[in-house]
């Protein structure tokens, strides 16, 4: 026979509690302010009229995720269109290829994805799904990708302090510091610093190099009223490229062996991606609710595109395939100082008006 308290001992029993925990523990609940990737404010994704997928930063960890295809590798309407260890990354959403010159945002700003971009100053990825012409004006349907960095914490009392260091992926390694707090006159100033440094030695041989990454995000509460927020990081990667296998003539291909390479060369080089981009952000809140932001983007980068790779057969007339004993052309590729420049400003104005 099962045995119930009154309700009126339960009630008491619930408040003794919350009073003990009032008098003992001090709890901080913060919520960040959600981008506005879709355009729709204020809606959970439950209420949206679109399908959206959010990667927090615990997920990130979990997965080890150092580029975005890692954090969204759980969703199953997203897979790699190009899935180069040494390369950026070329998205499908829903068999929709993403383009990195248009489909992607950092901080709700477009950027460029033509690069690599690091992941150990990220707070979380925005997966928007479907048609992104409304948001984005020129883009690919597949939806909108967007990268939200750390930011200071809301108060002193929870600052961060955290050192990662990590082996994996063949056999990369990395180590990482985060670091977070407030100073100040009332803990008006807040900052958030992010470095990290990684030796690349995927699974596939020749293929080593090295990423490095800077980061620092800054806050300032001017008064009750005002708020001002920068954010600046710097990264480069270099790395031995990555060859993809063929067809052996008009015969199919045996199994292919995983780690082989034909990218490093004598001659050959790394590629290089270099990258430094930033943003400032200014909220104002103004009477009756009503909200004024005005943000900031810039993105410069710089790219040596190089890579020494096997295609097609001369010798037989075929530029598809490799040749039918397993000899092959070899070409080297090199786009140097390949430069990419972004700047962005929005301004926008939100509250509720009452036409009633």
């Amino acid at each position: 026979m099962a045995h119930h308290l009154p309700k009126l001992t339960c009630h008491a029993l619930l408040l003794a509690s919350a009073s003990a925990i009032a008098q003992n523990n001090t709890v901080l609940v913060t919520s960040p302010a959600a981008q506005q990737v879709s355009g729709f404010e204020n809606l959970s994704l439950r209420e949206a009229p679109f399908s959206a997928t959010n990667v927090e930063n615990a997920t990130l960890r979990d997965l080890g995720a150092q580029r975005i295809s890692d954090a969204l590798r759980l969703d199953s309407s997203v897979t790699d269109s190009y899935n180069s260890p040494a390369y950026w990354d070329i998205l499908s959403v829903r068999g929709f290829t993403l383009d990195n010159r248009y489909n992607y945002r950092r901080e709700g700003l477009p950027i460029s994805a033509e690069t690599m971009i690091p992941m150990d100053n990220k707070e979380r990825i925005e997966l928007f799904k479907g048609t992104s012409g409304i948001q984005a004006g020129t883009s690919a349907p597949g939806g909108l990708a967007n990268y939200v960095v750390k930011r200071p914490p809301n108060a002193a009392e929870a600052g961060t302090r955290s050192l990662t260091l990590s082996h994996g992926n063949g056999n990369n390694s990395s180590v990482a510091l985060d670091i977070g707090g407030r100073f100040g006159d009332n803990n008006a100033l807040g900052y958030r610093v992010n470095a990290a440094y990684e030796d690349l030695n995927p699974s596939v041989q020749n293929a080593k190099g090295h990423r490095q990454l800077l980061a620092l995000a800054m806050d300032w509460r001017i008064n009750s009223n005002t708020r001002l927020e920068w954010e600046v990081e710097s990264s480069n990667r270099q790395q031995m490229g990555v060859n993809a296998a063929s067809i052996t003539g008009n015969t199919l291909p045996s199994p292919v062996y995983g780690q082989n390479n034909f990218s490093k060369q004598s001659w050959s080089v790394p590629g290089v991606f270099e990258g430094l981009t930033g943003s400032v952000r200014l909220k104002q809140k103004l009477e009756n609710g009503w909200l004024w932001t005005t943000q900031v983007g810039a993105q410069r980068l710089k790219t040596d595109d190089r890579l020494s790779y096997a295609y097609g057969c001369y010798a037989e007339g075929n530029y598809d395939r490799f040749c039918s004993d397993k000899t092959f052309d070899l070409y080297d590729y090199r786009s140097e100082n390949e430069r990419r420049l972004n700047d962005a400003l929005q301004t926008e104005l939100t509250g509720q008006l009452q036409l009633a």
